[in-house]
């Protein structure tokens, strides 16, 4: 059986309208992050920041986040010993989950999923990678780093979502902002945040490209990691 062309086209247009819409960057962006829950049973500490997924059995937060604030100091002290220190932190960590001291979850709106081991912790830009069980294929999305050649100009607008609230039912919060000054390693940023957002992704509002991760500030600029030095250190 022949085709015209007519009929061909007609295929296509209704082989189209039955194919799922592309997602926008927002609405990724907001299906890729998480609240970051955790409870240490040996001091009945609590805390909550954000993650994100940058693959399925993988988030990336803050460091600070993983060791909670007054350990994080103190393994701040010591700068000059950091690849030791960085494995101290990844070893008591994965120790304490181990142990189950530690139940450190990332819940979504629709999923929730539990560490089970520490990847990575770099103490200096504040920033640590998580292996989490199960695995969120299909339940989320997954955010690509930006892999530019050079780093992104001020001005370039963005965007990042988190949670503020400490409400575990909370939806995340997505804002729209722009780079305000780059520097070695950080991201001076305009982003509105709140405490429980640390760890939260900031990302390239034309590509969606994450290209920091927030980590301080409440008021006036704030500061989020650059992704050049994480990307080296995310398993292929």
């Amino acid at each position: 059986m022949r085709f015209s062309i007519l009929s061909l086209l007609a295929i296509l247009l209704s082989a189209q309208s039955y194919a799922s819409p592309s997602i926008n960057c927002e609405e990724k962006l907001l299906r890729s992050v998480g609240k970051i829950y955790y409870n240490k049973h040996s001091t009945a500490e609590t805390w909550h920041g954000t993650g994100f997924f940058v693959q399925s059995c993988l988030i990336v937060t803050n460091a600070h986040v993983v060791l909670g604030r007054e350990k994080m100091i103190v393994y701040s002290q010591v700068l000059s010993r950091i690849p030791e220190m960085e494995m101290k932190a990844v070893n008591e960590v994965n120790e304490e989950v181990r142990t189950h001291d530690l139940d450190f979850q990332l819940r979504t709106k629709n999923f929730t999923t539990s560490m089970r081991e520490v990847l990575m912790i770099n103490l200096y830009d504040d920033v640590a990678v998580l292996k989490v069980s199960p695995c969120s294929e299909g339940q989320t999305e997954v955010l690509s780093l930006y892999a530019g050649s050079e780093p992104p100009s001020e001005g370039v607008a963005l965007l990042t979502a988190g949670f503020p609230s400490k409400n575990l039912e909370a939806d995340p919060v997505l804002r729209q902002c722009s780079i305000q000054q780059m520097t070695a390693s950080n991201i001076l940023h305009d982003c509105d945040t709140a405490p429980g957002q640390s760890g939260s992704p900031l990302v390239l509002a034309d590509t969606c490209h994450v290209v920091g991760v927030h980590k301080e500030g409440a008021r006036g600029l704030k500061k989020a990691a650059y992704v050049e030095k994480l990307i080296r250190r995310i398993p292929n």
